[in-house]
């Protein structure tokens, strides 16, 4: 990919687009690589909120369980 977009931004358009492909999985990972590369849960679930128009509320479903396990995850991680 190219540099104009950071990769954060990327990564974000990146999970609304598996959201959209109904890949719960992918759309998982795209949202931990948004993370690490700083985005905010606020701006993940303002991404995922933007695929509802478009998607429609599958679309909105698929990225909404991505964030919710990654809040599951985090929740494990401190015991």
């Amino acid at each position: 990919p190219g540099q104009a977009l950071p990769v954060k931004t990327r990564e974000l358009i990146a999970l609304a687009v598996m959201a959209f492909r109904g890949n719960p999985d992918s759309t998982y990972e795209h949202a931990k690589r948004a993370l690490r590369h700083g985005a905010t849960k606020r701006e993940l679930l303002e991404a995922i909120e933007t695929t509802f128009i478009p998607g429609g509320a599958p679309t909105f479903a698929t990225g909404l369980r991505a964030l919710l396990r990654i809040e599951e995850d985090e929740k494990k991680a401190r015991g």
